[in-house]
């Protein structure tokens, strides 16, 4: 903002006001023509106070006073805060940069005791739209060719009557990606439990705002061991370079959030389902 000076055009208009009776309402009459001025936002009558200023940023970051009137003095050109659309560009470059510092810190995650979640509202399954669901089998049953199947855009997932492994009989999905995934988990023998998690039900606090894993699965790995996966969503075909820096920071919460919860609790992204077993060790693929 170094090299810009703001200014206001402010019209102003002369003139008589009349009542018409009959239809009970105020007109003004212009007289003469309209006078155009420009005004600099430096005008002691709009000039902001430090203390709107720092109130503004402090609602909005949750910092404290004095480090933002730390920051406030430290801006070359203070009068063009008292644009408002100028305070909501720095308000929000503070906001980017502190939630930023607040994830390059967080190293790990504490228990807090005698904390319990309601576990029927976490399992909730997202309602289904029934009628983009229909529109999605009558659009399944005209295929011809598996060319053409893939290419049915895909809103609903119904689970396997057979296999009995998702808790719910059908999920919402985002994606044909998600779409295929959700195939694979019923196909894959080694998978006893699984479900999609609906959005806001179980979050992780991160700096950036709450993140809800898509997936919870229970896998049968060596031993018969049994361990519970929470995958946090499907990137499909996306690599951890493509995530920006919000994705990956929130990752990172998730992953120190359930090793402080439990070591038989795994937490990761995938891009598709060959990546989960690669990720949570099971590395034989599913046909």
């Amino acid at each position: 903002f170094a090299n810009q000076t703001l200014e206001a055009e402010v019209t102003i208009e002369s003139g008589s006001l009349t009542f018409q009776q009959r239809t009970r309402q105020a007109r003004m009459v212009q007289e003469g023509p309209a006078d155009t001025v420009t005004v600099p936002l430096t005008d002691p009558l709009v000039r902001k106070t430090d203390l709107q200023i720092v109130d503004h940023i402090m609602y909005h970051t949750f910092l404290p006073r004095l480090a933002i009137l730390e920051i406030v003095r430290g801006i070359e050109k203070r009068d063009l805060l008292n644009s408002q659309d100028r305070l909501e560009e720095v308000t929000q470059l503070i906001d980017t940069q502190l939630r930023a510092a607040k994830a390059r810190s967080v190293h790990a995650y504490e228990i807090i005791q005698g904390y319990e979640l309601d576990r029927t509202r976490i399992l909730e399954a997202e309602p289904i739209d029934q009628q983009r669901f229909a529109e999605q089998v009558n659009a399944l049953r005209q295929v011809r060719n598996e060319a053409e199947r893939t290419r049915v855009r895909k809103r609903a997932y119904e689970t396997s009557p057979t296999a009995k492994k998702a808790i719910h009989k059908y999920y919402n999905v985002d994606s044909n990606g998600e779409y295929d995934f959700a195939v694979q988990l019923d196909r894959d023998p080694n998978v006893r439990l699984f479900t999609k998690l609906r959005k806001g039900r179980f979050v992780i606090d991160t700096p950036y705002s709450d993140y809800s894993p898509d997936w919870a699965i229970v896998y049968q790995g060596e031993n018969d061991h049994l361990k519970l996966y929470f995958v946090v969503e499907t990137k499909i075909d996306k690599e951890w370079q493509d995530l920006d820096h919000r994705e990956q920071s929130k990752i990172n919460c998730g992953k120190l959030h359930f090793q402080a919860v439990s070591s038989d609790i795994k937490f990761d992204w995938v891009k598709n389902y060959p990546d989960f077993r690669r990720k949570f060790g099971q590395e034989t693929a599913v046909g």
